[in-house]
């Protein structure tokens, strides 16, 4: 079948014989051949707006901004402490448990919004009218909530577990809720501003403080992604034998059942029941209070208490864990470890309710795990912490490694796959001593991928103060140092002076640096121009192309979807 050539087809318009295109009403004529020099070579073309970070960024209303007045954070104390705390605690862990999944979803919030404050209130006409300016308005956060519940239990009366909330104390919970965002959220001391400093006048330091000082609330949370991967790491290949022969090898089930009197997958059992006992996975119905009584049947009912105890504390372990932070407005605001260390609160009966799902999903995930055993290794001192970290770091390259080994196999259905082949670090000896060449190694032919990766994780320094010194401080030793180690493998495998097996440089045409990290820094501008000061001078090299940003819950979809296309 002959192939057909690209036409020039435009309505009323013809080729004259100069080779002008003109107008119908002059001539007409058949459709023109496209000249060979003006063919387009083939290729991809995407037509639509190119993605930005502002895609990833989503706003809450303050009070001020739906035309209402504000209140006061003294107000609202006053208020909350005419609320007893454990019925408001059960209704606010029921609203975390609504939101989780329509936290940037604004026709579910529109719903929470009619159930929670009716559809004909001042405060929902003017939150509807917030909402329909731009799609990336919202009225809740998780953000709102876990300060709700924060200023509860360092504020409010406990009062009796199994009463209701009356009706007047019910409306002072909800216009606290309404009003959180602006009276505790929207300070400037909250964002790491002295006051009254215009925010459109703020430096580039301050973006970073913005966008790193998140306090964990970025992303997705836990998932299916993080859940795997903290079995992945910390049951499948902590016990492989490559693992038990690291020479900082760390007996994690050891250590966890010296801590807690359980194992890791006990733990993990335990977690499990909690979230689908109490109702955290459902959307109807309030969250369910449970006890050791819950596991009675199960293999677990004489562990039952520590994995309880594991999850959950008093009201009086929260108040000294969060302290006094009407001292630092920006603890108020940003800091929930408490909740995410222990993520079920006790009542003085014994039984326990999640916080939130965010809180119950870390705890059972990867950076839940690690916290633990971190703080394990660090009661042990210094040398067992160091040890820890080494070895976590060795868990995640082989994770990783993993990761994408399999998203490079060959399918059952061909014989022959040319995908890639995957190297592991190789040992060579440069002038400055021994080295290793990059964590992974794809090759690819012309192409060569070339990955590195850290288990360190950003400081609550970072995270939760947005302290600036300890921003640049993480950066460095997440990235900075990283791409810097990078940029002289690759010199080092262009100059002949390390090799990977079956792959010659010469007939490489492009290389492909990827750092990948076990918690993503938010990508931004301010972020890349910062690491264009120094950093990324290191990758200024011939064939290396620009460096790709990733987190392990990337490198993870991007291997899935590998995997999806080769069924």
């Amino acid at each position: 079948m002959p192939q057909r050539r690209p036409q020039i087809v435009l309505p009323e318009i013809f080729q004259a014989q100069s080779g002008l295109y003109l107008p119908l009403s002059v001539q007409a004529t058949r459709p023109a051949v496209v000249p060979p020099e003006l063919q387009p070579h083939p290729g991809l073309f995407v037509v639509g707006r190119p993605p930005s970070v502002l895609d990833q960024i989503f706003s809450y209303a303050t009070q001020e901004e739906l035309g209402l007045e504000g209140i006061p954070l003294d107000v609202i104390l006053e208020a909350l402490r005419l609320v007893p705390v454990w019925p408001a605690l059960r209704m606010l862990c029921r609203y975390q448990r609504d939101l989780w999944p329509v936290r940037t979803d604004q026709r579910g919030q529109l719903e929470m919004l009619n159930r929670w404050y009716g559809e004909d209130t001042e405060f929902s006409k003017s939150a509807r009218a917030f909402m329909g300016a731009s799609a990336s308005h919202m009225v809740f956060s998780e953000q709102q909530l876990f300060a709700l519940q924060k200023l509860l239990i360092l504020h409010s009366p406990e009062g009796n577990p199994d009463e209701a909330l009356s009706p007047t104390q019910n409306q002072a919970l909800m216009v606290a809720l309404a009003s959180v965002p602006g009276s505790v959220l929207g300070l400037h001391e909250a964002q790491g501003l002295e006051a009254g400093e215009p925010i459109n006048g703020s430096t580039d330091d301050f973006w970073l403080r913005l966008f790193i000082g998140h306090g964990g609330l970025i992303g997705g949370g836990s998932d299916a992604y993080e859940l795997a991967r903290a079995h992945d790491l910390f049951e499948v290949i902590a016990k492989s034998e490559p693992a038990q022969q690291h020479h900082d090898a760390v007996p994690i089930d050891e250590w966890l059942k010296e801590a807690y009197g359980l194992t890791f997958l006990e733990m993990q059992a335990i977690g499990f029941a909690l979230f689908a006992g109490s109702n955290t996975g459902v959307s109807e119905g309030n969250p369910v209070l449970i006890n050791s009584t819950y596991f009675e049947k199960t293999a677990l009912a004489d562990k039952a208490q520590q994995g309880l105890d594991a999850l959950s504390e008093h009201l009086d372990w929260y108040r000294s864990s969060f302290g006094s932070p009407g001292d630092d407005p920006r603890r108020l605001a940003f800091e929930i470890t408490p909740f995410l260390q222990r993520p079920a609160i006790r009542d003085p009966g014994g039984s326990v309710m999640p916080i939130a799902p965010r809180a119950l999903g870390t705890w059972l995930g990867a950076s839940g795990t690690y916290y633990r055993l971190f703080d394990i290794a660090r009661s042990k001192g210094s040398p067992a912490r160091k040890q820890f970290t080494r070895f976590h770091g060795f868990l995640v390259e082989r994770h990783g490694r993993i990761v994408v080994e399999t998203a490079c196999q060959a399918p059952r259905s061909t014989v022959l796959w040319v995908a890639g082949r995957v190297h592991g670090e190789v040992c060579y000896r440069a002038s400055e001593g021994d080295r290793v060449t990059p964590d992974i190694a794809v090759d690819l032919g012309r192409d060569l991928v070339l990955i590195e990766i850290t288990g360190s994780r950003a400081t609550a320094r970072s995270i939760v103060d947005a302290d600036l010194d300890s921003i640049r401080t993480d950066i460095e030793k997440l990235l900075e140092d990283k791409i810097r180690q990078l940029g002289d493998r690759i010199e080092d495998l262009r100059s002949g002076v390390a090799v990977l097996p079956g792959v010659d440089l010469e007939f490489v045409d492009r290389i492909w640096p990827l750092m990948v990290s076990s918690e993503g820094l938010f990508q931004t501008p301010p972020l890349w121009d910062y690491l264009r000061t120094d950093a990324l001078n290191a990758l200024a090299q011939p064939k290396v192309q620009p460096i790709t940003l990733l987190d392990l819950r990337d490198l993870e979809q991007i291997g899935r979807a590998s995997c999806r296309e080769r069924v």
